[in-house]
């Protein structure tokens, strides 16, 4: 859509986005190309979005885990597992919270 006042051309939100993953994937690898604010890659600033899908991904991260320690329960199985562990917490709480506070 065409706006007469400034002759800019307005896009929808999903074609904005669209042309923003564009721009992200060509140059992603550019070091010298700046993109966006630079805060976030675009696929992970929607992921954070939605909390449903933050806690599809925590659980999906937690169950491998929660297996590991329930098959072999060491300290060494939890310091082999910290970053995932700390990941599968952070995505669930986010999640929960985005939850409670969109309802």
């Amino acid at each position: 859509m065409i706006n007469n006042k400034n002759n800019e051309v307005k896009l929808n939100p999903l074609e904005k986005q669209v042309e923003e993953i564009n721009e992200w994937q060509k140059n992603a690898n550019n070091p010298g190309y700046f993109i966006g604010s630079g805060k976030a890659p675009l696929p992970i600033k929607n992921i954070l979005k939605s909390p449903i899908i933050m806690l599809i991904i925590g659980f999906i991260f937690a169950i491998p885990i929660i297996f590991s320690l329930v098959k072999s329960f060491s300290i060494e199985t939890i310091f082999n597992n910290v970053v995932i562990i700390t990941i599968s917490i952070i995505l669930i709480t986010g999640g929960i919270i985005r939850l409670l506070n969109k309802g």
